[in-house]
């Protein structure tokens, strides 16, 4: 599974955590990408751990004093056995509106 974020202004951003949960409810840290200090970066992290099961998500953003947030309160939802490609953006999203796309594969 790969999971894909863009951020837009960078600069006080240290690194991004990823966290999993097969249960929505008790998340475990499976990775961390570092911030590239680039602006409009699109940031990637593959999961390798394709459990071929529902999959949840939460990207931590921290901070270069260790203070973090999370992008959002509620975490994203990811099927391993996805027969469709699905879009959600923009992301970041203004508060206000999002766009889904759904696609069938090939």
């Amino acid at each position: 599974i790969v999971l894909k974020w863009k951020a837009d202004s960078t600069n006080n951003i240290d690194y991004f955590t990823i966290e999993k949960s097969i249960d929505g409810f008790i998340f475990n840290e499976i990775g961390k990408v570092i911030n590239t200090k680039s602006k409009n970066t699109e940031y990637t992290f593959t999961d390798n751990d394709n459990n071929n099961e529902i999959n949840y998500y939460k990207l931590k953003i921290v901070d270069y004093t260790g203070n973090f947030k999370y992008y959002s309160d509620e975490p994203t939802l990811v099927a391993s056995d996805v027969k469709h490609e699905i879009r959600i953006y923009p992301n970041p999203s203004d508060g206000e509106n999002i766009n889904i796309f759904i696609k069938k594969k090939k």
